[in-house]
């Protein structure tokens, strides 16, 4: 485990699979199953990703993924190849990745102007051409997240997910346009600096979905106040999309239920990682703040249209 072992160690496997010198190293936190190095070398500054949670095959597809926004001109993190030019390596035992530094920061609670900005680079994210290797379902459908539903840690949340599953018949909006998408644009993979978008970052869920299930999911991730959805925001987002992509009518009228299926899905992972997988997690209630979000978007008369926005903010953001 990274955790576990002295950077230093880290830092010889690096070199050595990727023929660079380390001159500083420092560890740069980490996420759900991964732990991140910063490294400064003589080949530039890189964020070493080191792996814990998904399989070499998965970490591959994620790699061939960063490479292809690469060759299509998309803005995304640039990874560096190893000696025998793979896109990753083995690093204590775990597949990795290594990553070109981006100067930017996360911004935990961006404004209209930043939600536009990201709206924006979706819109353009969804006019590339779809890789074949990508999976065609979201992330968070993988038996073991669903498989949760039956654990009956809390039978009455698990209770409330099956039926709101039902009621919202996701498989209804099968036909709606899709291709690449990045499915979990949540304010810690965007990266700010000074206000502007520098990268939407870790294209770990990136799958071949539904277009407007990543404004759903970005609505979730970037645009709620006080657990709900902010109207300026949402009517930011979307107006920064449409200026690029137009969103159809069916697409229009899907966008709420598909905030909501957001919501619960990412509160079903919450709800697997830190009761179920992981019990007496600090986070082990972090669940119900998302299921909440869920059956305040159902409630609310949320449209999540650009109209939402007011004259003076329409103003704003002509383009």
């Amino acid at each position: 485990m990274p955790l576990d072992r002295n950077v230093s160690e880290i830092v010889q496997e690096a070199e050595a699979a990727y023929g660079i010198r380390v001159t500083a190293a420092e560890r740069a936190g980490h996420g759900s199953g991964n732990w991140n190095f910063l490294l400064t070398t003589d080949h530039g500054r890189f964020v070493l990703c080191v792996i814990e949670e998904q399989s070499a095959d998965e970490v591959k597809a994620m790699a061939r993924t960063l490479k292809w926004l690469s060759i299509h001109g998309y803005l995304s993190t640039k990874l560096r190849e190893t000696i025998g030019r793979g896109l990753t390596a083995t690093i204590s035992g775990k597949p990795a990745l290594l990553r070109q530094y981006l100067r930017g920061e996360v911004c935990w609670h961006p404004d209209a102007s930043q939600v536009r900005q990201v709206g924006t680079s979706l819109a353009r994210l969804h006019q590339l051409p779809c890789p074949d290797f990508l999976p065609t379902d979201i992330y968070y459908t993988q038996d073991r997240f669903t498989q949760a539903l039956d654990s009956r840690r809390d039978p009455a949340y698990e209770a409330w997910v099956k039926q709101s599953l039902n009621r919202l018949d996701i498989g209804s909006f099968s036909d709606l346009p899709r291709g690449l998408i990045h499915a979990d644009a949540f304010a810690d993979n965007v990266l700010f600096h000074g206000g502007d978008l520098v990268a939407i970052i870790d294209f770990e869920l990136a799958c071949n979905y539904l277009f407007v299930f990543d404004l759903a999911m970005a609505i979730v991730g970037l645009c709620l106040h006080d657990g709900q959805p902010c109207p300026k925001k949402t009517g930011s987002l979307i107006a920064g999309y449409e200026a690029i992509r137009q969103l159809d009518s069916r697409e229009s009228t899907a966008i709420k239920p598909l905030t909501e299926y957001a919501a619960i899905m990412t509160s079903l992972w919450r709800y697997w990682r830190y009761r179920c997988h992981e019990p007496g997690h600090a986070k082990q209630d972090s669940y119900k703040e998302l299921s909440a979000v869920a059956q305040r978007i159902k409630a609310s008369r949320f449209i999540g249209r650009s109209d939402l926005l007011s004259e003076h903010d329409a103003r704003r953001f002509v383009v």
